[in-house]
């Protein structure tokens, strides 16, 4: 009886605590846009067949429709009429055994958030969009990756506390030195173009932010690099749900460079970053000031050279540029293929259906975690059950992009995405010869 008692509180307590959670989501975050999201879906499937975690994994687990539908059955319960009368009869469902807990805490991490399930439903339902709602809920309620989750509180650390981890802090100083040492980085305050330096940037992307720094260089765009890193790889916090601390985290970034008097924030991260701070940074309620612009390198570059009559490039090799889910598609910047088709004496055409990548998620991958783990004191043998299998599905997803790839192209296959890009190595799929896009432009520099 004793047990019996204790499975029922423990119960009532899960299902208090997503009724709560579940009602503060939608009464912060939910507008016009989202409650179309919500009611639009018939479960038609369509998105599915875009999506990178059900073509490479299981479609019934992690189809878009599927993952969105958690959030939906406890939005219908929390929130309207019919779910709290009718109930089942309308898929109305607060969630009160750890088992669904988890089944929701392991949908809501399989997704890349890339917007393919955006473009390709006929209704127009962006399932990405309730999964960030979705990881918003489980936030509130404890459940977060162990690594992404000390990534997030590194984030805020380092841009609302001003705190920074003495290896961290280490690494940035000899980094910043040979900057001043190889490029022509300006003094803060003496140029338009602030570079969004981050601590993933100067670990795990360190060559292609020297080749984006080489390119810059050399169509003579004028630049500074900020003095501490920018957070770990902003907005970090909305990639756990944290969206109170995303929307701090944005405007802590915003404010540095209005500080420093820059006119553009530039991103050379080829995944989230871009996306999240120029566009979806409403999403989660921020405020950019009036005047300052968030641009792509690679939207700079294209610009800059095409004004030139340049580009100063040579002609080599034979190459296919891979779209990105997050820049390509969220983030419109189809300038990557316009320079690699610029650059190469054979170019092939992505013929296939444009993959999105592994995203966000791609953090808890065993590169990222080997190279920023020591700077939060978490190690592989850290991680919870689901991130550890999550390490392994994100291979599989890369598997099914570097296989794509090389039907792609016997050549060069080159992305935008340093995510990608670790992932892909990962594989060590044959045929494949992956290349970052700013390694791949800087060797064709004149």
């Amino acid at each position: 009886m004793a047990l019996a008692l204790k499975s029922k509180g423990k119960s009532s307590e899960i299902r208090n605590k997503l009724y709560h959670a579940t009602k503060e989501i939608v009464r912060v975050y939910v507008g016009l846009p989202e409650l179309h999201f919500l009611d639009t879906c018939i479960d038609c499937g369509v998105c599915a067949a875009s999506c990178p975690w059900s073509a490479s994994i299981s479609e019934l687990l992690y189809g878009p429709h599927a993952k969105a539908d958690y959030l939906r059955m406890m939005y219908r319960k929390t929130s309207t009429v019919s779910g709290k009368i009718l109930g089942p009869i309308v898929r109305a469902h607060i969630p009160d055994t750890e088992e669904e807990l988890e089944r929701i805490y392991d949908a809501a991490y399989h997704c890349s958030n890339c917007g393919w399930c955006f473009y390709t439903c006929p209704h127009g339902v962006d399932s990405g969009a309730l999964v960030a709602l979705l990881r918003g809920v489980l936030y509130r309620v404890g459940k977060v990756p162990r690594f992404l989750g000390a990534l997030a509180k590194l984030e805020k650390d380092i841009l609302l506390e001003d705190k920074i981890p003495l290896e961290a802090s280490t690494l940035w100083d000899e980094r910043i030195a040979e900057i001043r040492e190889r490029h022509e980085a300006l003094p803060l305050g003496e140029a338009p173009n602030l570079i969004l330096l981050t601590l993933y940037d100067v670990t795990v992307g360190w060559d292609s932010i020297n080749a984006y720094l080489t390119l810059l260089d050399a169509a003579g765009i004028k630049y500074s690099v900020p003095d501490k890193p920018l957070g770990v790889k902003p907005p970090m916090p909305f990639v756990v749900g944290d969206l109170e601390g995303a929307r701090k985290v944005a405007e802590a970034v915003y404010s540095y460079a209005v500080k420093h008097k820059a006119k553009s924030i530039v991103i050379l991260d080829g995944g989230y970053s871009y996306n999240d701070l120029r566009y979806l940074y409403t999403f989660y309620r921020a405020v950019k000031p009036k005047g300052l612009e968030i641009t792509h390198v690679l939207k700079l570059l294209y610009e800059t050279y095409d004004s030139l009559g340049l580009p100063p490039l040579v002609r080599w090799g034979r190459a296919a540029y891979i779209p990105s889910g997050h820049i390509d598609t969220r983030g419109g910047i189809g300038d990557g293929a316009k320079l690699v088709e610029a650059t190469t004496e054979k170019y092939d055409k992505h013929l296939l259906w444009p993959y999105a990548g592994v995203g966000n998620v791609s953090l808890t991958s065993k590169t990222v975690i080997e190279a920023l783990g020591p700077m939060i004191g978490v190690t592989l043998n850290d991680l919870d059950e689901m991130e550890k299998r999550l390490i392994e599905h994100i291979r599989l997803v890369g598997k099914e992009l570097a296989r794509q790839s090389v039907r792609t192209s016997p050549g060069y296959h080159i992305y935008s995405s340093m995510d990608d890009i670790i992932v892909l190595r990962e594989t060590e799929e044959p045929g494949l010869r992956p290349m970052h896009i700013a390694e791949w432009l800087a060797k064709h520099l004149k």
